[in-house]
């Protein structure tokens, strides 16, 4: 079993890489090995399509290079055998698409994520899209997360002069959402859903929750891609 990790060296592709299997061949994508998605797509694909994982875990964000992967491995590929792709989502697009967040997160610090948050909604979307088409070459199931404890969110509370921005607000741990993902994998749960939402919880009840993440669904049917 090959597995195909972006973004293998920091945070949540770190904390993957270090929870797979013992008996999996995995490779990581990213600067250190030579492979920058923002400045040499063309190249990563190709290293992509050579290795061809089992399962790819499509997770770095690349200024937006994460969405053009993932619309061409699920696209372009003549396979006998299906592939797992697992993409790395985010609530930061729930903007986009609902207008229910700031009652759903009252506390929300507001950060400079307008580009980051409009390409996770797209990667929603295109989710969504891939799986009513049941094209099933490529299992695709995007993990729409909250808060993580990345370097991401402590870089903008730096750039914004708060270092301690985040600190009363509750976050995942890499590690937990990288054991989830593998949990998922080996029930296979990729062949029932395209979506898994993963978030602490800090305001609403777990049903407004769950409408909340409906709202998202039923709005991808009307929000062109």
């Amino acid at each position: 079993m090959k597995v195909l990790i972006t973004g293998h060296t920091h945070g949540i592709g770190k904390a993957i890489l270090e929870n797979c299997p013992d008996d999996y061949e995995v490779k990581g994508m990213s600067r250190s090995t030579g492979h920058d998605l923002t400045k040499n797509l063309p190249d990563t694909l190709g290293f992509i399509k050579e290795y061809n994982p089992d399962i790819f875990f499509n997770n770095a964000w690349g200024q937006g290079a994460q969405n053009e992967i993932a619309l061409w491995w699920s696209r372009n590929q003549n396979l006998k055998e299906p592939r797992v792709m697992i993409t790395t989502g985010s609530t930061s697009g729930m903007k986009m698409i609902c207008d229910d967040e700031d009652n759903f997160y009252p506390n929300m610090p507001k950060l400079p994520f307008s580009d980051y948050g409009e390409t996770k909604r797209k990667l929603f979307l295109e989710t969504y899209m891939h799986w009513i088409m049941d094209t099933r070459k490529v299992y695709w199931t995007n993990y729409v997360l909250g808060w993580v404890k990345t370097r991401i969110l402590v870089g903008q509370g730096e750039l914004n002069g708060e270092e301690d921005l985040f600190k009363n607000i509750d976050m995942l741990e890499p590690d937990y959402v990288a054991k989830k993902m593998w949990s998922d994998i080996n029930s296979e749960v990729y062949k029932h859903t395209f979506m898994v939402g993963m978030d602490c919880k800090r305001s609403g009840t777990e049903q407004e929750r769950v409408m909340l993440m409906m709202k998202m669904i039923a709005e991808s049917q009307k929000i062109g891609l």
